[in-house]
């Protein structure tokens, strides 16, 4: 990262140069000041250009006397596609350090374009592999927000130059594999068995393996020439839950080695940190001291959809980080589909918490190349935005065009293949016998036949009603057919999959 003084932070002579001493100081302050509370408003976040940038009026260069080419250099510093949400901090030493790292002359280097390619190229050829060598399978891909893989590479490279030596994280299902795989460690042979189903547990322990997207890990990464320790959190489909459980580890971990040696670390999806209020509870008890672990990266990738909710259905907040403004954590948006802004984001979330041992947020704004997980089809739903997000080239093939390089998928593809090979054979290390409190038989007593006394002939009435249309209604042509053999699959009695069972359930309470 490369700094250099921010316009008016520090140095008067910088304002004064930028706009040539045209007009009276107190005018180009107020621009300059504009530009830094409101510039990220009009900042270029949505990589399907389908939300456009706000236009504050005061940002207008026009209403302080100046022209557009006079505000040039603000506008590209606050309104390109990495927008600076720092206006509600009232300490002034972190508003002038967040400036002068906005206004800066900054450009990724060849290295760090070249390892942002190969890991977006990586990311895409290993979901793809997933959804070929795995159909049907729920692996909640990050297809359209491949760029968490270079926000979070940023971070962790940036964290560890700044002298953590310890990174401990907690995430979510969105991605997750990919992340392991690719972030955070996880040796491909294991990710790759794990996926297709091979418990993390021995057989005989009487115990059972949660759902693959739920794991977590203990390993460590390589970052400049060394082996950095890393833990994932495992999580619930809760999943917000487990970033403050992370939180509690992390606080062990700097107690021990102090907050500079940790980086706790929480990627979260938008729709569950502006609507669950355990975010809230994490950022308010941030700073108190029996919970102060020298401030949390939290990464939120926005897809902009959550689950099928459009933003405008699911909160009344302008974006989903607002809650960010709790605790005067500043804000750095980022477009999802710019690795040169992602990897500006990552350094500079960074090297704020390692200044402040404070919290910061950076929001990805993404997009879903599928839907919820691979079994959702989200153009039922959501139709015209999936007109835009099916015309968008893949970001790697894009991103290689930018930068006049190529990524190596030759070297990666062989090894997926050697993955997907060892993985038939791979199992779990474990004890010899079963742990104290487990016993063998416990999934068939859970798993054991239960009378629930519904008659057949209600549920085949319920059934009857449940695949029924209204009067009218043209449903789409695959909602038809699952109706129908729903239908018929009811009035078998035959056939009839979970889903079904649980639509059966709940008709027969209601």
């Amino acid at each position: 990262m490369r700094d250099t003084e921010a316009l008016g932070a520090g140095d008067p002579g910088a304002v004064e140069a930028l706009f040539g001493g045209r007009t009276e100081a107190g005018a180009r302050a107020a621009l300059v000041e504009a530009y830094r509370r409101f510039g990220w408003l009009a900042a270029r976040l949505d990589p399907l250009g389908l939300r456009p940038p706000e236009t504050p009026a005061e940002l207008d260069p026009a209403a302080h006397g100046f022209t557009a080419a006079d505000a040039a250099p603000l506008a590209a510093a606050y309104c390109g596609t990495l927008g600076w949400e720092f206006g509600h901090l009232l300490d002034g030493a972190r508003r002038a350090w967040l400036a002068a790292r906005a206004e800066a002359a900054w450009a990724p280097g060849a290295d760090d374009r070249a390892r942002a390619l190969e890991l977006i190229a990586r990311g895409e050829q290993l979901e793809a592999a997933f959804g070929r060598r795995m159909p049907g399978v729920k692996t909640f891909g990050l297809a359209g927000a491949e760029g968490i893989l270079v926000l979070t590479d940023a971070v962790l490279r940036a964290a560890v130059a700044l002298g953590a030596r310890r990174v401990l994280t907690a995430g979510m299902h969105r991605g997750r594999f990919t992340q392991m795989g690719l972030n955070f460690g996880k040796p491909l042979v294991r990710l790759v068995a794990e996926a297709q189903g091979t418990p993390e547990v021995p057989a005989g322990t009487g115990a059972q393996s949660d759902v693959p997207y739920h794991l977590g890990f203990d390993g460590a990464v390589a970052i400049a020439g060394r082996e950095v320790p890393i833990w994932v959190a495992p999580h619930p489909s809760h999943l917000s839950l487990v970033g403050p459980m992370m939180q509690g580890r992390a606080r062990a971990a700097v107690e021990a080695e102090g907050a500079r040696a940790v980086l706790p670390l929480i990627v979260h999806s938008e729709a569950a940190f502006a609507g669950q209020g355990v975010n809230a509870e994490v950022l308010q008890l941030s700073g108190l001291a029996p919970w102060h672990i020298g401030g949390t990266v939290h990464l939120v990738i926005n897809n902009q959809i959550g689950f099928t909710t459009e933003p405008g259905e699911g909160r009344t907040a302008r974006t989903p980080v607002d809650i960010a403004r709790l605790i005067e954590a500043p804000v750095l948006h980022v477009n999802g589909d710019d690795p040169d802004a992602l990897i500006r984001a990552g350094q500079v979330a960074a090297a704020y918490r390692a200044a402040f041992g404070a919290d910061i947020v950076v929001e990805l704004v993404a997009y879903r190349r599928k839907g919820h997980n691979e079994i959702d089809e989200p153009r039922f739903t959501q139709p015209l935005l999936y007109q835009a997000i099916d015309a968008m080239p893949p970001l790697s093939v894009r991103y290689a065009r930018e930068i006049g390089a190529e990524a190596d998928q030759g070297r990666f593809a062989d090894e997926l293949d050697a993955a997907f090979a060892a993985a038939r054979d791979w199992a779990p290390n474990g004890p010899e016998a079963p742990p104290r409190g487990l016993v063998t038989d416990i999934e068939d007593r859970l798993c054991a036949t239960v009378e629930t006394g519904v008659d057949p002939d209600a549920l085949r009435a319920l059934g009857v009603q449940l695949t029924r249309l209204p009067e009218g209604f043209a449903a789409h042509p695959k909602v038809a057919r699952f109706l129908a053999e729903r239908a018929q699959a009811i009035e078998a009695g035959e056939g009839i999959d979970w889903a079904t069972a649980e639509a059966l359930a709940l008709a027969s309470l209601a």
